[in-house]
């Protein structure tokens, strides 16, 4: 294996859009056959493929064990799905969804097993059915390790669900925070002195790059930058009855200051090769586009 490719990592965010959800979803440009799982499965899959990541961050997932999963580890990946305690597919007989973390097996390995928290559990409002996912992997090509979060955040634009995604942001964070911390402590335990460690967060955060919700991810003292800049382009565009939305909601950051830095980015579908009907259609399978990084150890 080349050196320079032995330092690479190329991580990937996509909220696929849940079975079920998509056939409800009030979408009123995209003709029906385009929102059935039998469509939408392989052109999602092939999305997934064609990316080539090694780390893949997926949300509104439900046809993980019959579908993702089998998919995932043929190609080479292992993973872990993280399912809401409700989900608003269940009204429509499907099943639940929620997050997925994938790892290339030939590459990463777990240090500790991958954690499933739902914010109910860390914040104030019991009612929460959002969650997050940590990995905390080995890169077995350098043996350093990373840290990994995949979540989706509450829906809704208004200020009450904005002050919820605020308060789940920092409740993320300290968790993620008191991961590292304790890291560090069990590593200067045995004699090793620790770097900065490498951190990617990778999420639908379900608000635009001007919200409280986006300053708390650039204020925090990790040092967290968008993978992506944060004036250019959408990451989500769809029609519906309340009207139209086109916006940046879904990221990828890393701790600016860790051991990892900021290779390149995929670019991001334009609107003029979507088409007028917006998200999603016979060519992209989602009503978000994936985002795929890729960083490089810097050390």
């Amino acid at each position: 294996m080349e050196e320079s490719k032995e330092r690479k990592i190329r991580v990937m965010q996509w909220n696929t859009l849940a079975d079920g959800l998509a056939q409800h979803g009030d979408f009123l440009r995209v003709s029906g056959k385009h929102l059935e799982w039998k469509a939408r499965g392989p052109r999602l899959l092939k999305t997934v493929t064609e990316a080539n990541a090694d780390v893949v961050c997926l949300q509104e997932v439900n046809r993980y064990e019959d579908w993702f999963l089998p998919h995932m580890q043929e190609m080479g990946y292992d993973g872990r799905f993280c399912a809401k305690p409700a989900s608003p597919c269940e009204r429509y007989g499907y099943p639940v969804d929620g997050c997925a973390l994938f790892y290339r097996t030939e590459y990463f390995e777990q240090l500790s097993p991958m954690r499933c928290i739902c914010y109910a559990q860390l914040g104030k409002g019991s009612s929460q059915r959002q969650v997050l996912q940590v990995a905390h992997l080995k890169d077995k090509r350098v043996a350093k390790e990373l840290f990994v979060v995949s979540t989706h955040l509450k829906a809704k634009a208004n200020p009450e669900s904005e002050s919820l995604r605020r308060e789940q942001v920092r409740e993320m964070l300290k968790l993620l925070s008191k991961s590292i911390k304790n890291r560090r402590q069990t590593l200067e335990a045995g004699g090793v002195v620790s770097a900065e460690p490498a951190v990617i967060v990778c999420g639908d955060f379900n608000d635009v790059p001007q919200s409280s919700v986006v300053r708390a991810m650039l204020s925090h003292p990790l040092g967290f930058q968008s993978a992506y800049p944060l004036n250019e382009g959408f990451t989500t565009w769809k029609f519906r009855t309340e009207g139209q939305k086109k916006a940046t909601i879904d990221y990828i950051w890393y701790a600016e200051g860790g051991e990892i830095g900021l290779d390149s980015t995929e670019g991001l579908a334009s609107a003029e090769s979507i088409g007028r009907n917006g998200l999603p259609n016979e060519e992209y399978p989602s009503d978000h586009l994936a985002l795929v990084a890729d960083f490089e150890w810097l050390h």
